[in-house]
């Protein structure tokens, strides 16, 4: 309870130290700001913790504001309070720093050694699902984490890597990667990290993958052998539909090709065609898309005409003029 309705009336050794309390309070935390700010600028502090004291601070400093008429347990609880939580914030800076950094640094190692065949792809994507695990682990505790909290994650940490990378000779290597990145400043990783990016995409750059290549050859060889099945499926089903036409002018055919050709009615040429196999028996092919009657003049002209060329027999002669009479009936 505050002095304002203590209903007591104060002494003036009293006063003093009420007024001393104060003071050495907010000394207190003048310094501790003063060298938080150095700390962080000489990155000794990391800048998450320097911004988790200064809020301290603040609060601190909000808590005297308000509080004008607190009596001298107040101050020294408010004080105690503070400064044992910006002591608990210091002191778990640094193992937090580490621990940052390697589960940062996780990521990128693994995959400089997956690209240098340390480690096969299963080992790569548990290390990395191993990463997010731990941040997601560090990002919820990041506020009230202690170093005892901090070592039992680590605990934890170094188990899996031992059951991800039971031979002894890779794992060295790779926490003595890990080890590098524990003291450094976060631009200072952030540097590192970059780099070593670098170097792994220009090494990948300078390899030659014979899975991947085969990969991409094999993906590359199915595309166009799918492409190839549907050019020809929707061509025959352009070639079908030009050949019904026969009946009609060359024109008619050319439209009827290109109707046919289209993918969504290829289906309905076809489907037409068994309709009329059924009905009608043996379907009547003349060409691919016979537009003429009249071949090639050189060997080349023929070959190259070919597709277009066709021979017309009595039923295709019949169906036509029966086509042009009733053309002229309907003018006539």
């Amino acid at each position: 309870m505050g002095n304002l309705f203590s209903g007591q009336k104060q002494s003036a050794e009293e006063i003093k130290q009420l007024r001393q309390a104060r003071e050495e309070y907010q000394n207190y935390l003048a310094k501790v700001q003063t060298n938080t700010n150095t700390d962080v600028n000489g990155k000794r502090l990391t800048p998450e913790s320097g911004r988790t004291i200064l809020a301290q601070v603040q609060k601190a400093y909000d808590w005297l504001q308000k509080h004008p008429n607190a009596n001298l347990s107040e101050i020294m609880a408010s004080y105690d309070a503070t400064s044992v939580e910006i002591k608990r914030i210091m002191g778990a800076d640094g193992p937090k720093r580490e621990f940052f950094n390697i589960i940062t640094a996780i990521p990128v190692i693994a995959d400089k050694f997956k690209l240098d065949k340390r480690i096969d792809a299963a080992q790569y994507e548990k290390l990395k699902a191993l990463a997010t695990q731990e941040e997601k682990w560090y990002t919820k505790n990041s506020n009230t984490m202690t170093p005892v909290d901090i070592s039992q994650e680590n605990i934890k940490l170094n188990d899996t890597i031992v059951t991800i990378l039971p031979e002894k000779e890779i794992r060295d290597l790779f926490n003595g990667e890990l080890e590098k990145t524990k003291n450094l400043a976060p631009s200072d990783l952030t540097s590192l990290i970059t780099k070593t990016e670098a170097d792994i995409q220009a090494k990948k750059a300078t390899q030659v993958d014979v899975k991947e290549g085969a990969d991409v050859i094999f993906s590359t060889a199915l595309k166009v052998f799918l492409i190839s099945i549907l050019a020809a499926f929707c061509v025959i089903a352009g070639s079908l539909a030009a050949n019904f036409a026969i009946s009609r002018p060359p024109a008619y055919r050319i439209l009827y090709f290109l109707f046919g050709c289209i993918p969504i009615l290829s289906p309905l040429v076809y489907m037409f065609t068994l309709y009329k196999r059924i009905a009608d028996g043996p379907i009547d092919y003349y060409g691919i898309l016979p537009i003429s009657v009249e071949p090639g003049i050189t060997r080349l002209g023929k070959l190259l005409w070919y597709p277009f060329y066709y021979v017309p027999d009595s039923k295709a002669v019949e169906a036509f003029d029966t086509f042009k009479a009733s053309v002229e009936a309907i003018k006539g």
